[in-house]
């Protein structure tokens, strides 16, 4: 599970295990909410990929 309504960052001493990664798939979904949850807008690379997939 990703939250991404608050954004906090630890100082890589606080994290002891190594869980996984993610699929590109899901890194692109963590990106887009990042990116909603900063206010920031999707770059235009992004916006011309979802263009061509309407």
């Amino acid at each position: 599970m990703i939250l991404l309504e608050q954004v906090r960052t630890l100082d890589r001493k606080r994290l002891y295990d190594y869980i996984g990664c993610l699929d590109k798939e899901t890194l692109k979904a963590v990106d887009r909410g990042l990116r909603v949850s900063l206010g920031m807008k999707n770059s235009q690379r992004e916006e011309l990929a979802v263009d061509t997939k309407k």
